[in-house]
């Protein structure tokens, strides 16, 4: 991730009912905070995270970010490529579903 910015408080609207607390101290206490967490972020997703399933797919899989896309490994096992098949099926069948209801609310809109 890039940088992040919470933007900026501005003292002529910013109010509290806490003493000692202004505007710059709690833009500057949020803004530490979200760089902290930012960074604690990028260290995990500079090294890839492994799933122990993915959309009922099993076994070592890897998904790694990166600027603008993902990467994603999975190990080629017969039973994996089998799960894949499996979830691309229920895929292509679901949507034939969807295409299918679609059609019947067309047709039961003629009706109406």
């Amino acid at each position: 991730m890039g940088t992040l910015s919470i933007g900026t408080i501005k003292p002529s609207s910013f109010r509290t009912s806490l003493s000692g607390v202004t505007a710059q101290s709690l833009q500057s206490s949020l803004q530490s905070q979200v760089t902290v967490v930012k960074g604690q972020a990028n260290a995990g997703l500079a090294i890839g995270y492994k799933l122990p399933a993915l959309f009922g797919i099993t076994g070592e899989i890897e998904v790694v970010l990166h600027d603008g896309f993902v990467e994603a490994g999975v190990d080629a096992t017969p039973v994996t490529f089998k799960q894949i098949a499996d979830l691309m099926i229920a895929a292509k069948q679901r949507v034939k579903y969807y295409h299918k209801m679609e059609k019947m609310q067309n047709l039961n809109a003629l009706f109406a």
